[in-house]
């Protein structure tokens, strides 16, 4: 075989190798990248810590290509930060005050799910045998609180019962683990705080509760996804709330099995975790404009303590239509277009 033939069958060979790679590329190139729904939550995120740990959302997710990357944060504030700062898709629930600074900061984000109100899950926590009785006696006292937190706010409405301001209190923002250490060694005097670190010390014989959310604070927890994330994908949303509703649905009806489920994981004692979560409504559910009037209350207070910058107009936030399957102003009526 002369050397020209050679030469002639190894392009050949050659032409034919790059067209199976060119295909080969080709049809890699059209397989659509996996999804992945990146959530971030906090130790006091009840169902969403029971769908991690039980692997239901992995389960219901799995038809959708999808898998999970788990994100916890110390507290709400941080949490949706990382949200704004597209660090995460979607955001488990946070207190109602969050939100609100969230919009402040200009974050773009959707309120996709609200739990009903739990006035009893956040508290005032003091000395029992201390000075502080009344409310109007934490006047000039050192007071631990998270910023930002339901407590925060909590806390304000407790003042303004009681004709304080927060200018007549010395308020030392710090998260719930460090607030408890400085409670117990009394360098504060009041800790406000919520379930289940209210539940981790209100037997302490000690400990005594000031006053909680009843009357002062209403407590609803929401839950938050990015903007563009819930756009893009409107079937993951739905599902997730799905999950959700399913969770707080279990919780409320298998109380023993799902303090048993948690004190591995929250490093509580099972009948500790049982009382914070008596507290908790779990009641998920769409967000609709009669339960989201507190919003507004909320920002107003807070401006008024000069912690937000500017007014903010809560209903001009964004909410999530379930039926329409988009976002929508939360001051306006749901409609499904």
């Amino acid at each position: 075989m002369t050397l020209s033939i050679f030469r002639l069958l190894a392009r050949v060979a050659l032409s034919t190798l790059l067209a199976v790679g060119a295909a080969q590329a080709q049809t890699t190139g059209n397989v659509p990248a996996p999804l992945k729904l990146r959530i971030g939550y906090q130790k006091s995120s009840t169902l969403i810590t029971i769908l991690k740990a039980r692997g239901s959302l992995e389960q219901a997710l799995a038809p959708l290509g999808v898998s999970i990357s788990w994100n916890e944060f110390a507290s709400g504030l941080p949490l949706t930060e990382a949200l704004n700062a597209d660090a995460v898709d979607f955001s488990a629930d946070v207190a109602d005050t969050v939100p609100v600074f969230a919009q402040a900061a200009h974050a773009r984000f959707v309120y996709v799910a609200q739990e009903a109100p739990s006035p009893g899950a956040q508290a005032i926590i003091v000395k029992r045998n201390g000075p502080v009785r009344t409310l109007a006696d934490l006047k000039g006292r050192r007071i631990a609180v998270t910023k930002a937190a339901g407590s925060h706010y909590l806390l304000l409405a407790a003042l303004a019962k009681a004709g304080l301001a927060p200018a007549d209190v010395r308020i030392s923002y710090l998260t719930p683990a460090d607030g408890r250490a400085a409670f117990e060694r009394g360098s504060v005097d009041a800790w406000v705080t919520w379930d289940p670190y209210v539940a981790s010390v209100d037997q302490a014989p000690d400990v005594r509760i000031l006053a909680n959310g009843a009357g002062l604070a209403s407590y609803q927890r929401y839950y938050l996804a990015s903007s563009s994330f819930a756009a893009a994908h409107p079937e993951m949303i739905s599902t997730v709330f799905a999950q959700l509703s399913s969770a707080g649905a279990w919780v409320r009806s298998h109380p023993d099995d799902t303090a048993k489920l948690l004190a591995p994981i929250w490093g509580l004692d099972a009948a500790t975790i049982e009382r914070a979560n008596a507290r908790r409504s779990y009641a998920v559910r769409a967000v609709e404009t009669q339960n989201f009037g507190e919003q507004q209350k909320i920002a107003d207070t807070f401006y008024r303590a000069g912690l937000l910058p500017a007014p903010v107009e809560t209903s001009t936030a964004l909410r999530w239509n379930f039926v329409a399957k988009r976002a929508e102003v939360a001051g306006v009526a749901l409609t499904a277009r």
